[in-house]
């Protein structure tokens, strides 16, 4: 075999492609185009730094990244059992004459044992009890408790959920009687009633859902899918939201999509709620009512379910029953 013919040929067509290659360099296209190469870089080296960056969490964490169950469960999951678990909800009744409806639903929960129900000052514990006659007859431990009326629904549920914990109970629905009456053409209605029967659609659909947030490997929250909203569509809560983060050490997630319950209505398990309380809130940090603006401690606390599934890989059920569809 003739090598030195064979190198000669090559370095004839290296010289050929390299002449070719300094036409495409020095054409109008190639450099009219050169803004587009040092995008598709930052694109690439950002890709490499993803990678890394979820390698690095699976190392930590494991494989259990947050998984996010949108409308019906896989099988696999949807014959979950709840076994002995219990639950407990914990309402807050500032509008009287909605509390019934949160009853009738609450009633379809076959599981619950226990149901905090707070109100303000200006409404006497005896008729908040009365109208929860009807869980006290099917043997539902009922706690009537007079709070003060700061930050929404929120300083109220931060108030309780010590209380809620020591019921021994493993899964948790928090409700209130949600008027929203600053939005147009009985909206708040709307949204009140969506909520309540996404998340207590009927005795079967909510043994699933009490068996998927006491199943979760991590910590397991339950919303309807039509009331999710982000983080990032209100940034007037940022600075409170990363204050919240910090005092519960969660790590900074920057611009990504946190999706939280909008209207403070979820099932949850007691993971979130040790978490609350952990965070040691005072009710001189809630602002009184009327509240002045939306970007408080209770707003943040709305917002921070996302951070906290994030940080802490939570597993979500977006459930889509009945007039939630």
């Amino acid at each position: 075999m003739d090598h030195g013919g064979e190198l000669e040929r090559l370095q004839s067509e290296n010289e050929y492609l390299q002449d070719r290659l300094n036409d495409v360099y020095a054409s109008t296209s190639w450099r009219a185009t050169a803004p587009l190469r040092a995008v598709q870089r930052v694109l690439a080296r950002r890709a490499v730094v993803r990678r890394m960056w979820k390698a690095r969490m699976v190392q930590q964490y494991g494989t259990r990244m947050p998984i996010v169950y949108d409308g019906e469960l896989p099988d696999s999951i949807g014959r979950l059992d709840a076994g002995d678990a219990r639950a407990c909800a914990i309402v807050h009744a500032f509008h009287l004459d909605l509390l019934p409806e949160i009853v009738e639903r609450l009633s379809l929960c076959g599981r619950l044992h226990h149901a905090i129900v707070s109100h303000p000052p200006h409404l006497r514990s005896e008729d908040v009890l009365a109208h929860c006659q009807p869980l006290i007859d099917r043997g539902v431990q009922v706690n009537a408790q007079r709070l003060p009326n700061r930050g929404r629904d929120v300083l109220p549920f931060v108030s309780v959920v010590e209380q809620a914990l020591n019921t021994g109970c493993e899964a948790f629905i928090k409700v209130h009687t949600k008027k929203s009456g600053y939005l147009p053409d009985q909206r708040g209605e709307v949204w009140r009633t969506g909520l309540l029967t996404g998340l207590l659609p009927s005795p079967d659909n909510i043994e699933r859902i009490v068996a998927f947030v006491v199943n979760a490997p991590v910590a397991g929250f339950a919303a309807p899918r039509r009331w999710i909203s982000t983080v990032d569509e209100d940034i007037r809560d940022r600075r409170v939201l990363r204050q919240l983060e910090r005092r519960g050490d969660i790590r900074r997630w920057g611009r990504a999509r946190r999706s939280f319950p909008a209207g403070t209505m979820f099932w949850c398990g007691r993971n979130w709620l040790e978490f609350v309380r952990d965070l040691g809130l005072r009710p001189n940090e809630f602002d009184p009512e009327p509240m002045r603006h939306v970007a408080g401690v209770a707003h943040a606390m709305e917002r921070l379910i996302g951070s906290f599934v994030a940080d802490r890989r939570a597993s979500v059920w977006l459930t889509s029953f009945g007039d939630d569809r």
